[in-house]
C-alpha cells in the first residue's frame, strides 16, 4: 500500500483510527495527511493517536469524503477498507477533483469489480492493480488516476487487465477459488436450489467466463 502513495500531502478517506496517515508521517513518505472520516466518534481515535505519537503532519477534520479538503491542494487520496458501493459514491460526488489528484489509491472491500466498472465508465485509468491475502480474505488495491475513457472488457472488470499483466502471485489461487464458488451458485440455479432469477443467472455466467478467460491468459 505505502508504495503506492505519492506526492508530499494526502488525504486519507474514512481514516477511522488514523494508523495509516500515521505510517505514512513516520516512514517519511508524505510530509501532511488529511485525515477524513464522517463519524466524529470514530476521529477520535485518530486524535489520541495524533497526541500519543506528536504527529504534526496529521490533520483531522470530520466531513463526507473529499469535501473538506477540496479547497486544499491535495497530491495523492486514499479511500481503503470501505464497501465498494460508499468508494464509488465518494468519487462521484468529487469526481472533478478526484480527477485531477495525481493518485487515487484504492482498497475497497467486497464486489471489486463494481469499483473497477465505475472508473472505465468514467474516465479514470488503472495505473497498476496489487492483491493482499490477509485472515481468509482477498483484497484488492487499485492504483489510479484522472485520464479518458477507452476500451474495456469483462476480463478488465472482473479480473484485472494489470494483475494478469504482472502474473500476480496470488492472481491464480483467487481466480480458481472464485470459479469454484460461481460453478457452485450456477448449479444452484439451474437445479432449483436456488429461485431463478434470470438477471442474476446471467450476471454469474458473464463473470464465470471472464474468470475462465484470466485463467486462459496467465498461462
Amino acid at each position: 500500500m505505502f508504495e503506492y502513495v505519492i506526492g508530499d500531502t494526502v488525504c486519507d478517506i474514512g481514516c477511522d483510527h488514523g494508523k495509516l496517515g500515521a505510517e505514512l508521517l513516520l516512514r517519511d513518505k508524505v510530509k501532511d495527511v488529511y485525515g477524513i472520516d464522517i463519524s466524529e466518534a470514530s476521529l477520535e481515535k485518530s486524535k489520541r493517536l495524533k497526541d500519543e505519537m506528536e504527529l504534526k503532519g496529521l490533520h483531522l477534520m470530520v466531513g463526507d469524503g473529499f469535501e473538506p479538503v477540496l479547497n486544499i491542494n491535495i497530491d495523492c487520496g486514499i479511500i481503503c477498507g470501505i464497501g465498494s458501493n460508499e468508494t464509488i459514491g465518494i468519487i462521484k460526488r468529487s469526481q472533478d477533483f478526484a480527477g485531477k489528484l495525481k493518485r487515487l489509491v484504492l482498497c475497497p472491500l467486497k464486489n471489486t469489480y463494481t469499483v473497477r466498472k465505475y472508473l472505465f465508465e468514467n474516465g479514470f485509468i488503472i495505473v497498476d492493480e496489487d492483491m493482499a491475502f490477509e485472515n481468509g480474505r482477498y483484497y484488492n488495491i487499485f492504483v489510479c488516476k484522472g485520464g479518458e475513457k477507452g476500451s474495456f472488457d469483462d476480463v478488465d472488470i472482473y479480473v484485472g487487465r494489470k494483475l494478469i499483466e504482472k502474473r500476480h502471485p496470488l492472481l491464480m489461487q483467487w481466480l480458481n477459488k472464485r470459479v469454484n464458488d460461481i460453478e457452485n451458485s450456477i448449479n444452484a440455479y439451474d437445479n432449483g436450489v436456488k429461485t431463478k432469477r434470470f438477471d442474476k443467472r446471467d450476471n454469474l455466467q458473464k463473470m464465470y467466463n471472464a474468470y475462465i478467460r484470466g485463467i486462459e491468459l496467465c498461462k
